[in-house]
């Protein structure tokens, strides 16, 4: 597998593994970078994986959710997840670090992970602006900055760029079902 920072500056694409509707790979052209994929269909427990290592992503709670981020075997948290109104939220490591994901003008155009600093270290956008409310087949590209080089959490910010960008579209799809139930 491709390492995750060999691909720096550039745009790679996320598409579904072939064969599958739950799980998700991070390609440059022919090679594989990551993959993404749904654990449990019981939980919500999703494991992304990539040259530097294999992470798994939890969504914990109702009313008050997070997300948890685990090295893959390991019992503590490396990071959590800290979701804002409108989808955004602020992902802090156990290490001190913490990062803004942001939305840009508009959920079609994408998704930010933002360094303290002000620099997009990495985006993750669909590959169409119209995307069906069904969402059945959410694909998309992300692009990871050359400032993102000096970050040893890059990695992280990339696989959990793309769940959690899923995580927004299909909270949009059924939150609008939901008020087109019932007649909202």
């Amino acid at each position: 597998m491709k390492s995750i920072r060999q691909c720096l500056g550039r745009n790679i694409l996320w598409t579904f593994a072939p064969g599958s509707t739950e799980a998700y790979e991070l390609r440059e052209g022919d090679e594989v970078v990551g993959t993404l994929s749904l654990l449990s269909a019981a939980g919500p427990l999703v494991e992304g994986a990539c040259a530097e290592g294999t992470w798994t992503f939890r969504r914990v709670g109702f009313f008050s959710t997070h997300i948890t981020v685990r090295a893959k075997g390991c019992g503590e948290n490396l990071a959590v997840f800290t979701p804002t109104v409108g989808g955004g939220g602020s992902l802090a490591f156990a290490g001190g670090a913490t990062f803004t994901w942001t939305p840009r003008s508009s959920m079609a155009a994408g998704w930010d992970f933002v360094a303290q600093d002000g620099f997009v270290l990495v985006s993750a956008r669909p590959l169409t602006d119209n995307l069906p409310l069904e969402m059945a087949r959410i694909e998309g590209q992300t692009e990871v900055s050359l400032a993102g080089a000096s970050v040893p959490q890059l990695p992280v910010l990339v696989l959990l760029a793309w769940y959690l960008f899923v995580v927004n579209i299909r909270d949009t799809a059924r939150a609008a079902a939901i008020a087109a139930s019932l007649g909202g």
